[in-house]
């Protein structure tokens, strides 16, 4: 296909040689050459505008003569016949691809990397290709550029089909390319047999698994059997120790005299407690030989006695050994239990220690705000001391409040230095209930006027008292939970009762100022 520049050269060339201006003066008087020369120079303009305009060069293109025919799957019976037959066709119909250079085919040999970007691009295939119709209206002629445009679109809608006709002969040929190219059929069998070998390996080891599980069952179950045979086999041997032991009990109990039966006692000067405690205490070997012993003929009855005498003995010091034994135990875990509460006691004594007496304050006021059957109550309490977790607020609660160091003295405990009691002797004679009574009124009636006082001077606010109010209301926050505390502090001269009034006095006049103001 050939460049710009070379079409440009071309034009320049048959411009200067069919010039008309040149073919007149060759023509001489001859109109008809003249006419001819005229004609052909049209034509090359025509030419070259059509060249340089790349939609109608396009247009010019499409038109030309083209092999649209494709191989089938009977031009493709060997993959030399495939690359030969296949990639005449992609090669013939890229010259169609906005996007150049197109990809080639390659042989059987090529990278499969390489084989799937080719078809890749084949696939999302784009063409410039043009469809002409016979009923399309002349761009040219359009009077308006709303004419143009409504030419415009005419004519594509009558491309249209073409374009899909076109679109579909490519996706095909595509399609059949891939289906029948020996690569991807390679790929596809090798992809086939490796997940048939995955399966296959599935299936050995759920096999396998299978095989583990049934051995593993029978196993088990051949434990299980044998399990429940060593039972049985321990139960028939203690069932049998024990009719034994019963035995040799009932024999010792015979020979010492404490049961009568038919053997005559060879040992009755052996306490009946005695007997039962060697009976409850003696294994069954050691029980046997001590009835052994004891029924031996050629023994007197002082060894006899004397056997019963050290098998007696010898259980007596393992009761008392055992006895010693748990009595230590015993006094090693109230050892270890008193060192334990120690311990405690000393962290406890450490963590409350870490309280000072703001939070102690706090402590005792959220308590009694709080009180007992309240819903979540040391959690409101937490919140309220908020410098301690619900865990440190119930060990002081439960702990420190109680221990004197955190509770006030009481009043009838206060005691008086001994270098100031005798200021508290009234040595003076006794008054007169009348001047008594007039004392006590004097009182009254001074604590009254004092009330009185006080009274008036929490109603009438001076300016700087008013902005000593506003300035205390503006620095405490409204969610402090001793804020008119606060604020009267701040003030000095008035109770917060005083100021809570005042701070609602002046709120009113504010209303009152601000709808008059509106009005």
């Amino acid at each position: 296909m050939a460049t710009d520049a070379q079409i440009k050269a071309a034009y320049r060339r048959a411009a200067l040689e069919h010039h008309p201006d040149k073919q007149h003066a060759l023509a001489g008087d001859d109109e008809k050459l003249k006419q001819a020369s005229e004609d052909r120079f049209k034509a090359i303009q025509e030419a070259y505008e059509t060249l340089c305009d790349l939609q109608k060069r396009r247009e010019f293109d499409s038109v030309d003569t083209f092999d649209d025919s494709l191989p089938n799957e009977v031009d493709a019976t060997s993959p030399e016949d495939f690359f030969k037959f296949f990639g005449a066709a992609f090669k013939r119909n890229s010259r169609w691809s906005i996007n150049q250079p197109a990809p080639e085919l390659g042989d059987i040999d090529t990278d499969m990397d390489h084989v799937d970007a080719f078809y890749d691009f084949w696939f999302s295939f784009k063409s410039w290709r043009e469809f002409p119709h016979p009923d399309e209206e002349d761009v040219e002629s359009a009077e308006s550029r709303e004419e143009r445009r409504w030419i415009e679109r005419y004519n594509s809608k009558l491309r249209e089909k073409g374009r899909k006709d076109d679109f579909k002969r490519i996706r095909n040929f595509v399609e059949l390319a891939n289906k029948l190219d020996p690569r991807i059929i390679a790929r596809k069998e090798a992809q086939r047999a490796e997940r048939e070998r995955h399966k296959a390996e599935r299936e050995a080891e759920r096999l396998r698994k299978i095989e583990e599980e049934r051995i593993a069952a029978e196993e088990e179950e051949r434990r299980k059997e044998e399990e429940a045979i060593a039972a049985a086999e321990a139960k028939k041997q203690r069932q049998s120790e024990k009719k034994a032991l019963q035995k040799e009990r009932a024999r010792l109990r015979k020979l010492c005299g404490v049961t009568v039966g038919d053997t005559e006692p060879v040992l009755t000067s052996v306490e009946e407690d005695d007997v039962e405690l060697l009976c409850a205490n003696l294994d069954l070997v050691t029980l046997n030989g001590l009835c052994e012993e004891l029924s031996a003929s050629h023994l007197s009855t002082e060894q006899k006695l004397a056997a019963a005498v050290e098998r007696l003995d010898s259980v007596r010091s393992g009761q008392n050994q055992e006895e010693r034994k748990k009595a230590e135990a015993t006094k090693a875990a109230a050892a270890a239990a008193a060192l334990a509460a120690k311990k405690e006691a000393e962290e406890r004594a450490t963590r409350l220690k870490e309280w000072d007496e703001e939070e102690v304050r706090l402590l005792k006021k959220a308590i009694d705000k709080f009180p007992a059957g309240t819903s979540r109550r040391w959690e409101q309490v937490q919140a309220y001391v908020r410098t301690r977790t619900v865990e440190e607020i119930l060990d002081m609660a439960k702990h420190g409040l109680k221990s004197a160091k955190y509770t006030a003295p009481a009043q009838d405990s206060v005691q008086i230095a001994k270098k100031r009691q005798a200021n508290t002797v009234i040595k003076s004679e006794a008054t007169t209930r009348d001047v008594s009574f007039t004392d006590v009124d004097v009182n009254v009636r001074a604590a009254a006027v004092e009330a009185a006082a006080t009274k008036v001077s929490d109603t009438e606010w001076t300016a700087a008292e008013e902005l000593l109010l506003v300035k205390a209301l503006k620095e405490v926050p409204k969610d402090a939970e001793d804020r008119w505390d606060q604020v009267s502090a701040a003030v000095g001269t008035k109770s917060k009762i005083a100021c809570g009034r005042r701070f609602k006095e002046m709120k009113e006049k504010f209303k009152q100022k601000k709808t008059t103001s509106t009005k």
